[in-house]
């Protein structure tokens, strides 16, 4: 398969910021969320932790990002990342919960930055913000933990045929699978 080319800013802002190459191993548009792949990341970049505790109504969150892009940014380096307060205020749930909605000022550039806790816990994804000042919403962790567990995206079954006494059929399947979870299909 062939993979996109992105560019991964690291300590943005800061007199030590590096860029790295990576790659999009996976993306889903209906999720807006992708994987990216990152051959050499620098020392000292830490991972987040997802928050294992229930996220509760009126929970205090930092939001990360670059708000406004560029417009903020250094003549020589990139913008250094912004940190919004808020707190959560709603879950917008249809059989399965959707949707965070969050009180916290999100601009264009918060857009596809962590949401955390107050102890430094990934809870989600900034993903949008309504019209409405200070309202906006997260992708929810259970979200990125379905990206994350591989499913079928789409199937299709082509040439059908008799064999005598069988019917043979073709069927097609294409997966959203980042981490390369699945390994057999049965029908």
């Amino acid at each position: 398969r062939a993979f996109a080319k992105v560019e991964v800013v690291f300590f943005s802002g800061a007199a030590e910021e590096e860029t790295r190459q990576a790659e999009i191993l996976a993306s889903d548009e209906s999720l807006d969320l992708a994987l990216l792949k990152v051959k050499a990341v620098p020392a000292g970049a830490k991972t987040l932790s997802v928050l294992g505790e229930k996220l509760r109504e009126t929970m205090p969150i930092h939001a990360l990002g670059f708000p406004l892009g560029e417009a903020l940014a250094k003549e020589t380096r990139n913008p250094a990342v912004s940190v919004t307060q808020g707190s959560v205020s709603s879950f917008r749930t249809d059989e399965k919960l959707e949707s965070i909605q969050i009180r916290a000022d999100l601009l264009p550039g918060n857009s596809g930055g962590p949401v955390l806790s107050e102890t430094g816990m990934l809870i989600g994804i900034a993903s949008a913000r309504l019209w409405a000042k200070q309202a906006g919403y997260i992708i929810p962790p259970t979200d990125m933990d379905r990206f994350l567990a591989g499913r079928l995206k789409s199937s299709n079954v082509q040439g059908i045929s008799n064999q005598g006494d069988r019917i043979r059929k073709r069927i097609n399947t294409m997966f959203i699978d980042p981490l390369e979870a699945i390994h057999s299909v049965g029908v």
